[in-house]
């Protein structure tokens, strides 16, 4: 599906939120069910039916999630060190002393003009693990933990990712990415602060949260343990969900589903057939289809959790709008950013050993971060070549591009889309013949049908515009602030019950990270 290889998920009805199943039947059962039953049951609800949810869409590897959350539960116990009154080992995160650690990681407001993509803040780097008066041989073994339960953890995944490569019928566990990092995340931040999570259900509920299991956001425990309103019914906050939910459907079905259809076309017709403008218009089509698909995702699922009382958590600031490659990625998934950040990049040294070991730092970050996606090899290139732009600007042109707004815009709008193109198209050779298209140099054939950009351009004009319109911080600024706004409302009206109708007419279309 465009290009990425998201195996047989035309069954997940009950994960895919653009679904009628999902929404008219499994959701709204949901929130009675949550919602009716005495609070201190809620968490159960959110867990049971968090897992029926995941066994009904993807039976096969249910049990890889109950036993992720099992183990990793276990291995965070273990970690738990602090002392309570008594002097016996308590564990719990849910304490009245806040400590650096699963509460200190909580993600920073960003301020995008003073950072470096992957580089540590101020804050972040006076941040100290949470001290105790342990001995040396036990900070020993706990090390040694730590290393076993990440290292569980990252084989996994490692195992999943490099047996679909080369087992063609191997299907990943639907969001085993999410989940996994979610873990790793979850003990490290155990290690540093000492403090464990002593109930199974809330971590259940935390790791298998059905909102976040497919594509994210890629929430920190310490997010979910601040949730002060959770299962606290305010409609006021029902109906802002309500809102995010319609708004995420709607760049999902009217623009990412019609724009997959125009990158469906250029692949039906041969990437050798194509003309250079039509090259040109499916990988602007394929960026925007990427965009609003895995951002509308991330809207519907801070919509669901807003109505359960978990915080709102962003994971894409207007990223089209970026001065240079590293800024479109602070802006893009923004928590698997600051995840790589926090648990990798910092840990390695981040900028703070000199110029040639931050380079090492962030060329392995990003090769990380392009195996994340998949174990294809252009999923690597991908990040390799991202890494390499990052470098660049970092040490050469980072300052050229912060002095005139308008050539550092044109250089994302230009190079952001190509480096979409690898990762879009699944074997060296088709990119080779793409990239020839869209720079046609070196003698490789005219275009079978010359007058293929215009045909396609007429057919998806509305979702182009429309696209470029929500690409526009300040028009998406405008329709966020006055959501409550008359106007708007009616527009979602719209938008929630035209999106309906397509989707009663059209096939099952799973969101494009479903499989990461």
């Amino acid at each position: 599906m465009s290009g990425i290889e998201i195996g047989n998920l035309e069954s997940l009805h009950t994960l895919v939120f653009s679904s009628l199943e999902f929404l008219f039947r499994y959701l709204p059962l949901f929130l009675i069910l949550f919602y009716a039953v005495p609070k201190r049951f809620q968490m159960f609800v959110l867990f049971a039916f968090s897992l029926i949810l995941y066994a009904l869409g993807d039976p096969a590897h249910v049990l890889i999630l109950l036993g992720m959350s099992v183990v990793n539960w276990l291995f965070g116990y273990g970690l738990a060190t602090e002392p309570d009154a008594d002097g016996k080992r308590m564990s719990g995160l849910h304490r009245k002393k806040e400590h650096p650690g699963v509460r200190g990681l909580r993600r920073k407001t960003i301020n995008w003009s003073e950072l470096q993509i992957f580089e540590e803040t101020v804050d972040q780097r006076k941040e100290e693990p949470y001290r105790n008066t342990t001995s040396p041989q036990t900070v020993k073994k706990r090390k040694f933990w730590l290393a076993v339960s990440v290292l569980c953890n990252a084989s996994l995944l490692i195992f999943f990712k490099l047996s679909n490569v080369f087992e063609e019928n191997m299907l990943l566990p639907v969001g085993i990415s999410f989940y996994t990092f979610k873990s790793i995340s979850y003990l490290i931040d155990v290690y540093r602060s000492g403090h464990a999570e002593r109930s199974f259900l809330r971590f259940g509920a935390y790791l298998c949260c059905f909102p976040q299991i497919v594509s994210g956001p890629i929430m920190r425990y310490g997010e979910m343990e601040q949730a002060q309103q959770f299962g606290v019914w305010k409609a006021a906050r029902a109906e802002d969900g309500l809102k995010y939910i319609i708004a995420g459907l709607g760049m999902k079905v009217l623009l990412a589903d019609r724009l997959g259809f125009l990158w469906n076309d250029i692949q039906t017709i041969g990437f050798e057939s194509i003309s250079t403008p039509l090259a040109w218009l499916g990988a602007a089509a394929y960026s925007m289809e990427l965009y609003f698909d895995f951002a509308g995702y991330s809207l519907i699922a801070v919509g669901i959790g807003r109505m359960i009382g978990l915080p709102a958590i962003k994971n894409f600031d207007q990223p089209y709008s970026s001065r240079s490659v590293s800024e479109f990625y602070r802006r893009w998934h923004m928590t698997l950013g600051s995840w790589f950040r926090d648990y990798l990049y910092i840990p390695l040294g981040g900028n703070r050993k000199g110029t040639l070991r931050t380079v090492f730092n962030l060329l392995l970050v990003w090769a990380v971060t392009g195996f994340w996606h998949g174990g294809g090899l252009h999923f690597i290139l991908w990040g390799m070549i991202l890494g390499l732009l990052v470098v660049i600007e970092k040490l050469w042109i980072g300052k050229w591009l912060k002095k005139s707004k308008i050539l550092s815009h044109a250089y994302v709008l230009f190079v952001i889309p190509l480096t979409w193109m690898v990762f879009a198209i699944p074997t060296l050779p088709e990119i080779g013949v793409y990239f020839a298209r869209l720079f046609p140099f070196f003698g490789v054939g005219s275009a079978v049908n010359p007058g293929d950009f215009a045909k396609e351009l007429t057919l998806f004009i509305p979702e182009l515009v429309g696209g470029v319109l929500l690409c526009i911080p300040q028009v998406y600024r405008w329709c966020e602030k006055h959501r409550k706004n008359v106007i708007v409302v009616a527009a979602l009206f719209v938008v929630f019950w035209y999106s309906v109708y397509r989707m009663a007419n059209a096939a099952n279309n799973p969101f494009m990270y479903a499989n990461f």
